[in-house]
């Protein structure tokens, strides 16, 4: 909990302005339901093979037959409904770092940013996979109503933080991940002349299978532990000592890795190109060395033009 409030306090102090957030949450907001949406099946089918192993199509099968097809879209509305949230705290943290740093030619500094991204975004994601990864074990039938029952049921039973359960390993998972992220989108942008489509494409999947058994844990700590006080330490170390061995454990922790995959190359191209469509409808934007950097730009000059045509009231 200190260490959760010393992270907390870090991010207020380097949180950027209203103004920012606004701006982000709409265009990545958009962006971001629109490739929730498109993908959410192939994440349901990963968390249940996470947590219960077996075939994908078995796993899929018995989903439509026991649960109908809308089954495929459990725990669709917590993401969503966070989209904008996440989306502005993570573009609006990671251009402010980019802004200090300066350089962006700079690959490395993309990475930084996005690392620091990371943990802004932690605070969002947590609660909201929590949630989440137990809506898609429910074998009831689907219904809007199901993550705000289950968001209840925690907050009442374990109090407000009980909704941050599965803290740690998210945030290591988020600090890696978006340091990679960023960096080979920006690589692949600027290196090797890839369009938002195909990098951003190609950086959800390098993110993805890097911190894959990370996600792992984090999605069976978070699902198997409900209602205990076990550490995620604790809980570890007795996925090792039940398995015997690092190698062994290991192996269980690409469970779903398919469907990741699957998943995150349309998800993360669709985010992409979508805020940079958003971008690009914005005023002219600002550019570094001749170069030009749509969200850099979307961030600073739609600021600006906000006043004028209502997006900062949206």
């Amino acid at each position: 909990l200190k260490l959760q409030f010393l992270y907390l306090i870090g991010f207020l102090l380097t949180m950027p302005s209203m103004e920012e957030l606004r701006i982000s949450a709409t265009a990545g907001g958009a962006a971001g339901i629109a490739g929730i949406f498109i993908t959410q099946p192939f994440d349901v089918l990963k968390v249940r093979q996470q947590l219960e192993g077996g075939r994908l199509a078995r796993i899929a099968r018995a989903c439509v037959a026991q649960e109908g097809l809308l089954g495929l879209w459990k725990g669709l509305t917590m993401p969503c409904a966070s989209s904008g949230v996440l989306n502005a705290a993570l573009f609006a943290s990671y251009e402010t770092v980019m802004e200090e740093l300066g350089d962006r030619t700079n690959v490395r500094n993309h990475a930084v940013a996005g690392a620091v991204a990371g943990v802004a975004a932690t605070f969002v994601i947590t609660p909201t996979e929590l949630v989440k990864c137990i809506a898609q074990v429910d074998r009831a039938k689907p219904s809007l109503r199901t993550d705000m029952r289950i968001a209840r049921t925690i907050v009442r039973r374990e109090g407000p933080l009980g909704l941050m359960k599965g803290f740690c390993p998210t945030f290591v998972r988020e600090v890696f991940s978006f340091a990679l992220y960023f960096g080979v989108y920006e690589y692949l942008r600027q290196e090797c002349g890839c369009g938002p489509l195909n990098a951003g494409g190609w950086a959800g999947v390098a993110s993805w299978l890097f911190i894959y058994p990370m996600d792992t844990l984090k999605t069976q700590f978070q699902v198997t532990q409900q209602g205990s006080s076990t550490t995620f330490s604790s809980f570890l170390y007795s996925k090792l000592t039940r398995n015997g061995s690092v190698l062994s454990l290991h192996r269980s922790l690409f469970r779903g890795v398919v469907p990741c995959v699957l998943r995150a190359y349309p998800a993360h191209a669709v985010t992409f190109t979508a805020y940079e469509y958003f971008t690009q409808r914005r005023p002219a934007a600002a550019s570094t060395g001749g170069m030009e950097f749509p969200l850099y730009a979307f961030c600073n000059s739609s600021i600006g033009a906000a006043s004028t045509n209502g997006l900062a009231s949206a």
